[in-house]
């Protein structure tokens, strides 16, 4: 692929100091060699640049285009040395005005898509471009990105290629699901964004259907709070929400080998960027496994997350897991995960206790627990009951409260909750398993869609022992709607977001 050159210059004038309107169309360099022959030719290089400004070998993309200079945060106006195809302009093949031929034509080009990424500006900020931008800038003018030695570098090569497409005008758009701030789930929105190419190793799929994880509202408030250190203090670095996917490979890179277009397939997408609320993702192949026939779609987007959660859950590192005739019991049995459990705990053989508040109890004996809990006028740590397996999909007691509920060499396993719960659940957790002859804590070995335990449920499914109970079905543009469902607590199961 070409290199793409960018002439960075110091703005004069109304657009010194502000960075976040695009440089007009008379500060953007259009009369210049092509990119490659500035790239490969010193001479070429010298001619075209002014004496106030550098050429820089810059591949952007990720939806910057022009607005790269913001990014940067140095003010910088940026400007695409591009070709057009040659015969645009008048009749006879030349542009209009004075210039050499395509000259004109090339400027309002290139002025027109620096207008069109203007708007994008915004979304950049608190985001991984900006921070992104800035280092690409300094390392391509040191010469130490990879990119500019031809090396690897996958994601600016794809930017670059964006932007061809955008001016080539063979570049899609899509409808996706985004947030720039914490909050609740009104600060989601849906937009128009750049539809992702695929990497080599990288499927794009057209996306059918995903479903709503209280991992996605955690990610979104953020809850616990110190996960900000790992996703951004001040504002989420990636932009992008949604973990369960199902769809139709639309495209596959040139190393994938397992999938071919027209594949159904699904993923939970949290270890490869998320982003499942939008019409099209693109992640590596690995992430993906084939959706089998009798699935359907919105089944398929309903499992990835919660039943892998609810699987690893019933079995701890060691490998230890449930017997039949042990006494289980789900606290959460409502919600994402609960359903999940209550079913693989009984095709387990165990006897199943499932807690729930009470507009949920039904709902709760419907999906097959034994014995159901309403946790508004029953405390299950205090009414004498003990058990061999507890599951807390959300802790709500602690770790010192839960140890009289379980039988000797009992297990209890969280999965998460509020900080507080989460640090009581890993610091006295390993307290009550040293000094006593049970075990309590985190699931701190949880491995996001592990190809062997989601062989496992498609297993369960093909023998009628676990099936997702969707509770409601929202279109993508409704997407606040529907995390809110979820958020409220209000949720029977699975909500399924449609997207195609």
């Amino acid at each position: 692929m070409p290199v793409r050159m960018a002439a960075i210059r110091r703005p004069s004038g109304d657009h010194v100091g502000k960075p976040n309107m695009p440089p007009p169309a008379s500060s953007i360099t259009a009369d210049r060699p092509s990119a490659s022959t500035i790239a490969n030719e010193p001479s070429a290089r010298n001619a075209a640049t002014a004496p106030d400004e550098e050429i820089l070998p810059i591949e952007v993309g990720d939806g910057a285009g022009a607005a790269l200079a913001e990014a940067t945060g140095e003010g910088m106006a940026v400007a695409f040395a591009t070709s057009v195809a040659p015969g645009v302009g008048t009749a006879d093949g030349t542009a209009d005005g004075d210039g050499p031929p395509q000259a004109a034509t090339r400027t309002a080009t290139i002025a027109a898509i620096a207008t069109a990424r203007a708007s994008e500006l915004e979304r950049m900020r608190g985001a991984r471009f900006g921070r992104l931008g800035r280092s690409i800038i300094k390392r391509y003018a040191a010469g130490s990105h990879p990119d500019a030695g031809g090396g690897r570098g996958g994601r600016c090569r794809r930017a670059a290629a964006r932007l061809d497409g955008a001016q080539s005008g063979g570049m899609g758009s899509m409808k996706a699901a985004i947030r720039d701030h914490y909050g609740p789930p009104d600060v989601v929105r849906v937009e128009e964004i750049e539809r992702p190419e695929p990497d080599p190793d990288e499927v794009l799929v057209r996306v059918v259907a995903a479903s709503v994880n209280r991992g996605d509202l955690d990610g979104i408030v953020p809850k616990p709070q110190f996960v900000r250190l790992f996703i951004g203090l001040r504002a989420p670095r990636n932009q992008r929400i949604g973990l369960d996917v199902a769809g139709v490979v639309e495209s596959v890179g040139a190393a994938v080998t397992r999938f071919a277009p027209g594949d159904r397939v699904f993923a939970d997408l949290y270890s490869v960027g998320q982003g499942s609320f939008a019409e099209y993702v693109a992640a590596p192949e690995r992430a993906f496994v084939r959706i089998p026939d009798e699935l359907s779609f919105e089944d398929a987007a309903s499992l990835p997350h919660a039943a892998i959660l609810a699987l690893q859950g019933l079995r701890r590192r060691n490998g230890t897991t449930i017997k039949p005739g042990d006494r289980v019991l789900i606290d959460g049995a409502s919600g994402n995960v609960g359903p999940f459990a209550i079913q693989i705990a009984k095709s387990m053989g165990a006897e199943v206790t499932g807690v729930c508040r009470t507009a949920k109890v039904d709902f709760v004996r419907s999906v097959g627990a034994d014995r159901v809990i309403d946790y508004s006028t029953t405390d299950y740590t205090r009414t004498g009951e003990r058990y061999d397996w507890i599951l807390a999909a959300d802790s709500h007691h602690s770790v010192l409260q839960v140890r009289r509920a379980l039988k000797r060499h009992g297990m209890y396993v969280t999965l998460g909750g509020d900080g507080r719960s989460i640090v009581s659940s890993v610091a006295l957790g390993a307290v009550v398993t040293a000094a006593t002859d049970k075990w309590a804590g985190l699931m701190l070995w949880w491995k996001p869609f592990a190809h062997d335990d989601v062989e496992t449920l498609l297993r369960l499914i093909a023998a009628g022992q676990l099936r997702p109970f969707i509770d409601r079905r929202y279109p993508l543009d409704e997407i606040v709607e529907a995390l809110r469902w979820v958020d409220d607590g209000n949720a029977q199961g699975k909500v399924v977001v449609q997207v195609s």
